[in-house]
């Protein structure tokens, strides 16, 4: 047996509504079906970094996002140079809405910000992951995708062991 002490904002992990307001829906109250299903990746290889600061991910550049839709984010910058959601691709999300955003190197907030990404997606229901890797690999747009978190009441994130399955 092992016991592990930690926090659950490490590593891939995916956020709750839970985790910004007490009260809110938490990793056992979610229904399982968030956590999967149809999936887009976006790559934002071309949003290049301005004088060493990423650039925001506007609507017009999540035009292929469907209802529904566990949307995956991903960008080769790091740092201050990664492209980050804006409010207003956040709210855009939230509208559409989709199931899901996943993002790898992606900022959640733009710099400075004011965690309206995370109020956005989190007050209505979509769950946020970070932390992802490897989805410079995959090679198609539309995949299916698997996140499942730990079932314990009360969580407001959860390690998940993210799954992209191509179609052959």
């Amino acid at each position: 047996m092992h016991w592990v002490e930690t926090e659950t904002h490490i590593g891939t992990h995916v956020e709750l509504p839970a985790h910004l307001t007490d009260g809110a829906k938490s990793a056992s109250e979610m229904p399982l079906e968030s956590f999967m299903g149809e999936a887009i990746v976006l790559k934002f290889d071309f949003l290049k970094p301005v004088e060493g600061k990423g650039q925001p991910i506007k609507p017009s550049h999540l035009e292929k996002v469907r209802e529904n839709d566990i949307v995956l984010l991903w960008s080769p910058y790091v740092g201050d140079e990664s492209p980050y959601i804006s409010p207003e691709s956040a709210e855009w999300i939230a509208k559409k809405p989709v199931k899901m955003v996943g993002v790898q190197n992606i900022g959640v907030e733009a710099p400075g910000g004011s965690m309206a990404t995370h109020n956005n997606l989190l007050r209505n229901d979509i769950p946020l992951i970070e932390g992802l890797v490897n989805l410079d690999k995959v090679q198609k747009e539309r995949i299916f995708y698997i996140g499942l978190p730990l079932r314990v009441k009360g969580l407001d994130s959860s390690w998940i062991r993210a799954i992209a399955l191509e179609p052959l």
